[in-house]
């Protein structure tokens, strides 16, 4: 009798250590394909913005640099791509916009959300990450910034809105 009931305990911490187990991997399985865009601190952006200046790689030789300017209440368009109109190498850029800086990486057909950091006093909105489209919202108590990128022919098209 005290046999069966050492065998009969045996088998349930086993049962038990199998269950949790399966259910272990089964967490891990999904999180393994779910997209996080981490915000990089400042330094990372400045440092990323920095080495987007001074690179001298394909990737950067495509793109032209464009500073838009937003004005409260108004939307800015920007078009950027390679002067030729085609961008085939996937380009990196920071964008900085009212209330935080936004990484983005394109190509003619396809943008994708790199990273969103806000300045300090704002939050931030990830609505979409791409492939069609990019779109980020930073909020602040004074006022709040929209960031949408498109690819385009030309590269891709940037979108900055601000408002109060």
């Amino acid at each position: 009798m005290k046999r069966l009931v050492v065998v009969a305990a045996w088998l349930a911490g086993t049962v038990l250590s199998a269950t949790v187990a399966w259910a272990m991997v089964g967490l891990a399985g999904e999180r393994v394909g779910d997209e996080v865009v981490a915000p990089l601190s400042v330094q990372q952006v400045e440092d990323l913005a920095a080495a987007l200046d001074t690179t001298s790689s394909p990737q950067t030789q495509t793109a032209t640099t464009v500073t838009t300017t937003t004005v409260p209440g108004e939307t800015t368009s920007t078009s950027i791509g390679s002067p030729a109109g085609t961008t085939q190498v996937p380009v990196t850029e920071a964008h900085r916009v009212p209330g935080g800086t936004v990484v983005i990486r394109y190509t003619d057909s396809w943008v994708e959300l790199v990273s969103a950091t806000p300045e300090q006093g704002f939050g931030v909105e990830i609505k979409s990450v791409g492939p069609e489209r990019v779109d980020v919202e930073f909020d602040g108590d004074e006022t709040e910034s929209r960031f949408v990128a498109r690819p385009s022919d030309a590269g891709v098209l940037i979108e900055v809105t601000e408002g109060d």
